[in-house]
């Protein structure tokens, strides 16, 4: 999440050139003239982009990571994190995470090595490429749990509740059935791709 400050000096950093040799594109030309999606607004890693150009230009940022970024396609929320110091994102191999709103708050909450329960509170989760079943979510209650993927409402989270529902769906994590059925999209989107490429070129000739 970037927020910036409506002033010519910040909304002008666009205009500036990535002094990163090793960068796959350096301006933001580059990036319009391209028809992949470059995420030019976020941090993509090898690649110009509004926050590194930012950093570069002497703007103040603050790294501080107040969100939790749920990777898609899998079948445990696993965390997508960004490390500013070497502009790299994290391999999704920590805990597996549930969500929960308690009143007016939103926390993440895991499991540690310990066997214990541990919560930090968020601005907000981004939960993105998944179909949420919401027939458990009641909206007279104000206390809920997401899990992959659904949202349960439930009378109040507490530390019984976290460590029940991090425990359900341990068949789905170990069949990866998240996993597979991506795989299996993405093969079948492959193949139609191909055979509309073939169709293409049928008809040309």
């Amino acid at each position: 999440m970037s927020i910036f400050r409506n002033v010519d000096e910040v909304n002008n950093v666009f205009l500036k050139s990535y002094k990163n040799s090793g960068a796959k594109y350096q301006s933001y030309k580059e990036v319009l003239q391209n028809e992949k999606n470059l995420v030019f607004d976020e941090w993509p890693e090898d690649s110009v982009n509004i926050n590194v150009l930012a950093e570069q230009e002497g703007l103040r940022i603050s790294g501080d990571w107040l969100m939790v970024d749920i990777l898609p396609h899998r079948s445990a929320f696993k965390e997508s994190i960004y490390y500013y110091g070497n502009h790299r994102w994290s391999d999704g191999k920590g805990p597996n995470l549930l969500i929960f709103k308690k009143e007016d708050q939103v926390f993440k909450a895991w499991i540690n090595s310990a066997g214990q329960v541990e919560t930090q509170e968020v601005l907000y989760a981004h939960i993105q490429k998944r179909k949420i079943s919401i027939e458990q979510f009641d909206r007279n209650k104000s206390d809920y749990i997401i899990i992959p993927n659904k949202i349960v409402s439930v009378e109040a989270v507490n530390e019984e509740k976290i460590k029940y529902y991090l425990s359900k769906g341990k068949i789905r994590r170990l069949f990866k059935a998240d996993e597979l059925k991506w795989a299996f999209i993405l093969k079948k989107g492959l193949w139609k791709h191909r055979f509309n490429k073939l169709l293409k070129m049928i008809q040309k000739n």
